[in-house]
Formats: structure tokens, C-alpha cells, sequence
């Protein structure tokens, strides 16, 4: 019996035909009434299904959506540069985007190349895991699209708002792959320009993933002549030149925003916006905000958010080094080996909820599954007691009857996503030696993972550090296996000889003879 299911358009899980608003998010597509988005369910460029909203910016609209010809869940980028285009699907009649008088025609056909050779030249980008992949671009309705990869998880931000800062450890683990994948991009001539706690995702597998290149765009030669583009900016993480229409940009100014990130990430407390401390700096050090951070790493991340784009570090080589210099040499190790952090984001505490729907079918399936076994039981019983050979063959009717009654779904974009987001995900062990027994509990309880302990001297390792630990780093364990550390308990103790004087007892007998 084949379950006939849909996929929701708000998160793109399967759910029930029967379902008009989706179990798991809420998702009513009904309810989307804004005139300047595409209808949930539009088809463009014959292959790509429109979802729901998931982001808006100055330079366009991003949907979730469906790849129909892979079957797999996408991001797609509408070119829409605000103020000076516009749109009305109310009418049903088009999906055209329609541009404002004026200069805007110029404005927006300039834009909508440099959108299109960002798009070709990230979907040609390599050896960036940790960048949202761009897999296509097309034109349609009058605009641009670029389709990328699709990224569930949590945001930075989100992070912060319900577990609290990142420990300056924490910070290394998201922020150095970053580094890397970034220098790749700037060589290639492309700024991010929007890096902020809102564009850093947190996927459920481990990978973090920076988002949302909808401000990127070409650097310009000094021969080009306009330079302004109206652009939404996030102020607290935007440096000064970024406003201006013929601003000095470099690879300073993604280190600018990438260094209010950190100062975010380790505080909790968003930066003063740069045009607030242009006249005088008021921004507070974050050593005051975190003094176990040290004055090192605090003096790193105020001069990458200095006003002026030259007082900034120049390229994310120079930042990374800076970052690296002030990790104790015990922890260096543990960063160069880091790939990635188990974050996980359960829709609540990380419990997965199934509807009501499949819940029953999974039942009857088992049911069904435990009553066609105990039958075929019963008929082999039988068949031995009569001793009738025949009875102990195999009886391929009753497989083929278990096939064909258990119910069978095949495998759709909402069961790639279930995959992404399943609670059983198979969990990549941390590497915990060298850390302190802290922090690898913490590390531990991040990952869904138990613990026990022994203890053990060692010659190298800080009493109160983890030696070794078993399974080691980087095998991939279910949810809830239990981790053995060994804790050092430190050097051992050298045992001082003392010498021992031996006192030799007379333990010669005096016998004596009594005579009658």
C-alpha cells in the first residue's frame, strides 16, 4: 500500500495530503498574502518549486524552495533591489517585476549583471565547505535567480539568545573555517559585505555555514564610475565606508564585520554601530565585558572594528595569525584539527515529534508486520507435527505479503530533509585530549554524547586535562554512546628512599640444665 504524501512548502518536511497547515512548523500557505512575494507552489524555469519566505534584504528575496529534477531542497536568491523595482501578484496575472522611472532602469539592469556574475562565479567556487553552495542561475520574470544549497539549523544569534556567549574555544571553532573559505573568496575578487550573527547558520549535522551573499558583488575598478547601489546593511556590523557611495572596499571591510561577529559572539552585546563612534569611540573593550578573554584577544578584535579602513588589518591572513598568537600552545593543536562543531537543533530540545497521521501508520505497520510472523509461526508448527516436509519450505507468498502490507513511502524531499534533521544523526566524536576535564564534559553534553572517567599520571598533560579518550576523535557514534576519558592526575610522585637501619635481635636462648 503506497502512502500518498505531499511535502510542506515552509519546511519542507513530508507530511499528509490531508494537511492543510503543516504539523511540524505551522506552515499555512494560505496565509501569504504579501503582494511582492511569489506565490507558494510558482514553478520557475520549469524545474524549481517556490516556498515560503526565509529572508529579505536590499539586494533581492531569498525563498526555500524544491528542486523537482533532483528532488532535493534548495535556497533561491530573487534578484529585487529595493526602492527601485516593484511587483503585484495579487492579480494572479504576472510574476513580473516591473522597475520605477527615472534612472532606475540603469540602476537596475547594472545590478542585476553584477548579481548574475556573482552567481556564476560562486557556483564555480571550490574547497569552500563551509560557504553556501550556488548551484544555478537563470533569468526569469524580468529578474535573476540564484539557486543555492538549502541550510536548516540555527543562527549565531539564536545560538547566543538560548545558550548563553561562546567560550573563547567555542569562537575558534566556528570562526576559522570561516577564515579560510573567505580567503578563497577574496581572491577571487568577491566581498561577503553582510557577514553578521544572522548569516552564520549552525547546521544540525556539525557544518557551519555562512549565508546569504546578497550583498556580495564584484569589486569595482577605480575606472568604474558608479559605484552606489542601494543596499540594506545591519548597522551594528557595518564599517564606515560601506555607506558611502564611493567607500574604499576591501578585504578590510569583511574583516570589520567579521570581528563585530566575535565581539557578539564572546559578549552577548551588539556593537555600537561605527557612524555612532566616529566622533568619539565609545565602544566598550570586550576584556571589560569578558576580563577571562585577556587583554590579547580583546586588543585582536578592536583593531579589526577601528573606524578608519587603515588602522584595520588588511587581509584575513594577517587576522588569522593574530588570532592564532593568543591560544595556549596546548589548545593549537586541538584548533588545527577542529572541521566542525555538533550543533544540534531539535525543534524542541532536540525531540523529534512525528503527526498523528504517521504515527498511526507506523503502528499498523508493526501491527500487521508482528501478526503475519506469528501466522507464519503457527503454520510451520503445524506443518512439523504432521510431518509434512513440504510445510518447512519456504513460502514466498507470505514475503511478498509483508511487502505489500507494511506501508511503503519512497523517498521524497521531505524524507532528505527528515535525514538532515533526524534525531538518530550519526554524531562525529569531538576531539577532547588536551582539554580540561570542564570542558570536555561541556563539549560532551553539546554533542549528545555520555561520559565516564579514569585517571592516570602522565609526564605531559596537566593534572586535570584529558590524556586520551576512547572512541577516539572523529569516529562517528549514535546519539547517547558513552565516551571514556582518561584524566591526568599529573606527574607521578617520585618516591624518596630512606635508609632503613636494621637492628639484629639476640635471639640466642640461654638453656639451663637443672640436675636432681
Amino acid at each position: 500500500m503506497r502512502t500518498r504524501t505531499k511535502v510542506c512548502l515552509g519546511c519542507l518536511r513530508q507530511i499528509s495530503l490531508q494537511d492543510s497547515v503543516c504539523p511540524f512548523c505551522g506552515f499555512d500557505p494560505r496565509k501569504v498574502v504579501n503582494p511582492r512575494y511569489l506565490q507558494v507552489g510558482t514553478l520557475l524555469h520549469d524545474r524549481y518549486t517556490i516556498g515560503k519566505v526565509i529572508g529579505e534584504g536590499g539586494f533581492g528575496i531569498t525563498y526555500v524552495g524544491v528542486d523537482t529534477a533532483k528532488n532535493t531542497p534548495v535556497a533561491i536568491k530573487e534578484y529585487f533591489l529595493s526602492g527601485v523595482a516593484g511587483r503585484d501578484t495579487s492579480t494572479g496575472r504576472s510574476n513580473n517585476i516591473f522597475v520605477y522611472d527615472g534612472t532606475n532602469g540603469r540602476r537596475f539592469e547594472e545590478g542585476l549583471c553584477r548579481f548574475a556574475k556573482e552567481g556564476r562565479i560562486l557556483s564555480r567556487l571550490e574547497k569552500v565547505e563551509h560557504v553556501v553552495k550556488v548551484f544555478d542561475y537563470f533569468e526569469e520574470n524580468s529578474t535573476g535567480y540564484i539557486v543555492m544549497e538549502y541550510v536548516p539549523g540555527k543562527t549565531v544569534r539564536q545560538r547566543v539568545e538560548r545558550e548563553g556567549v561562546f567560550s573563547k574555544i567555542e569562537m575558534f571553532e566556528v570562526i576559522q573555517p570561516l577564515l579560510e573559505d573567505l580567503m578563497v573568496i577574496h581572491k577571487k575578487g568577491l566581498l561577503h559585505r553582510d557577514i553578521s550573527p544572522d548569516n552564520i547558520i549552525l547546521r544540525p549535522d556539525g557544518m557551519v555555514k555562512l549565508i546569504d551573499f546578497g550583498a556580495a558583488r564584484r569589486v569595482l575598478s577605480e575606472r568604474e564610475e558608479d559605484k552606489s547601489v542601494t543596499i540594506m546593511i545591519r548597522r551594528q556590523y557595518t564599517p564606515k565606508e560601506q555607506y558611502l557611495s564611493r567607500g574604499n572596499l576591501g578585504s578590510w571591510t569583511d574583516i570589520y564585520a567579521l570581528c563585530a561577529t566575535m565581539y557578539y559572539m564572546l559578549s552577548g552585546v551588539e556593537p555600537i554601530p561605527a557612524l555612532e563612534r566616529e566622533e568619539q569611540d565609545t565602544l566598550p573593550k570586550l576584556v571589560d565585558l569578558r576580563p577571562d578573554l585577556g587583554n590579547g584577544l580583546s586588543d585582536i578584535i578592536a583593531k579589526g572594528m577601528e573606524i578608519l579602513p587603515e588602522k584595520r588589518y588588511q587581509s584575513l591572513e594577517e587576522l588569522g595569525d593574530e588570532l592564532v598568537s593568543v591560544v595556549p600552545a596546548k589548545e593549537q593543536e586541538m584548533i588545527a584539527h577542529i572541521n566542525r562543531t555538533i550543533y544540534v537543533n531539535r525543534d524542541v530540545e532536540g525531540k523529534r515529534y512525528l503527526p498523528l497521521w504517521k504515527k498511526r501508520r507506523r503502528i499498523i505497520g508493526v501491527i500487521v508486520l508482528v501478526v503475519i510472523l506469528l501466522s507464519c509461526g503457527v503454520l510451520f508448527g503445524v506443518g512439523r507435527l504432521q510431518n509434512e516436509p513440504e510445510s518447512s519450505q519456504e513460502n514466498p507468498a507470505s514475503g511478498a505479503a509483508v511487502a505489500t502490507m507494511i506501508p511503503y513511502v519512497t523517498e521524497t524531499v521531505g524524507d532528505q530533509v527528515e535525514k538532515i534533521l533526524k534525531e538518530e544523526i550519526r554524531i562525529e566524536v569531538p576531539d577532547l585530549t588536551t582539554k580540561s576535564l570542564k570542558t570536555a564534559k561541556k563539549k560532551l553534553k553539546q554533542c549528545h554524547l555520555t561520559y565516564q572517567i579514569k585517571r592516570a599520571y602522565s609526564e605531559v598533560v596537566t593534572e586535570g586535562y584529558v590524556v586520551s579518550q576512547s572512541p577516539k576523535a572523529g569516529k562517528k557514534v549514535k546519539k547517547g554512546t558513552k565516551i571514556t576519558l582518561t584524566v591526568s592526575k599529573g606527574k607521578k610522585p617520585v618516591v624518596k628512599k630512606t635508609t632503613e637501619k636494621t637492628v639484629k635481635k639476640d635471639t640466642t636462648k640461654q638453656i639451663r640444665i637443672i640436675t636432681d
